[in-house]
């Protein structure tokens, strides 16, 4: 019982490693997209404003 229960514990872990690596990842590309958009958004209104 204990070492089944201790599989289990190891095995969650190893999900929850892998579950914030991947909130890791979505943030860093929502920080790319972010960037990308303020930086389209000064071009537009560069352009706009002549």
């Amino acid at each position: 019982m204990i070492r089944s229960g201790a599989a289990t514990y190891e095995a969650l872990i190893t999900q929850l490693k892998a579950v914030n690596l991947q909130s890791m990842v979505q943030d860093m590309r929502l920080r790319a997209l972010s960037t990308e958009l303020s930086s389209e958004k000064k071009a537009a209104s560069e352009r706009a404003n002549g």
